[in-house]
């Protein structure tokens, strides 16, 4: 298998990707559609069946650009996202995002550092996702790979900090964002870390309003955290 669609909600996420990294998968394609109708599955094929020769990549762009379509014929898709993912990106993806949290976590890397490293976890969302298609409530707010962001209090909730562990996700140790989410909602138990962790995250929008802060979108955490001042 080398192509993986995710006909689903909340599935265009950093943590779904990160699962996925040592499987043999090429592509994944995700899509939030908020309430539209199902794919048209027949019609996505129809590309592929008249090209068999295409590779994965191909093969995953060309559905992402149908489903565009299909959904703007609607005129109705302002908070409709369809990204595609490069998989061979991803690990790189990881250890990068790591990279940034630790410095954002430890005051004695200079801020300039800490903030070129988030420079590079964008680059590094940007290398992953060559197809991008976003509505226009998502104008300046999101660049379409989602991360947790999870409650503080509420163990039976499964988006939850205390249930974000690496029996839930290894993105939470791989990418270090238990580390950051520790050091945000406890600053007081945790080491000093430069305040612009806290500064981004205010400064973002939530991908949806649930009454929480269950997800934002990485590289518009990182951007704030990259531009946000001394």
């Amino acid at each position: 298998v080398e192509c993986l669609f995710l006909d689903d909600c909340h599935m265009n996420m950093v943590e779904t990707v990160a699962e996925l990294r040592y499987t043999p998968l090429r592509t994944v394609l995700a899509s939030e559609t908020y309430g539209q109708t199902d794919w048209p599955y027949g019609w996505m094929i129809e590309g592929l069946q008249q090209h068999p020769n295409w590779t994965a990549g191909q093969f995953a762009t060309n559905v992402n650009e149908r489903l565009w379509t299909y959904y703007t014929a609607s005129n109705d898709v302002p908070k409709i996202a369809l990204c595609t993912t490069d998989m061979t990106q991803v690990p790189a993806l990881v250890t990068n995002a790591a990279w940034f949290v630790e410095g954002a976590l430890d005051t004695n890397v200079p801020l300039a550092v800490a903030q070129n490293r988030a420079r590079t976890v964008m680059s590094a969302i940007t290398n992953a996702l060559p197809v991008r298609r976003l509505g226009s409530d998502w104008d300046g707010i999101a660049f379409g790979l989602a991360v947790y962001f999870p409650l503080k209090n509420g163990t039976d909730i499964p988006q939850s900090f205390d249930e974000y562990t690496a029996r839930r996700t290894l993105f939470s140790m791989d990418g270090e964002w238990r580390s950051l989410l520790e050091a945000y909602y406890d600053p007081m138990s945790h080491p000093p870390c430069h305040p612009q962790v806290f500064a981004a995250r205010a400064a973002v929008t939530n991908y949806l309003d649930y009454g929480g802060d269950e997800h934002i979108d990485l590289y518009d955490y990182c951007r704030q955290f990259a531009d946000a001042p001394p």
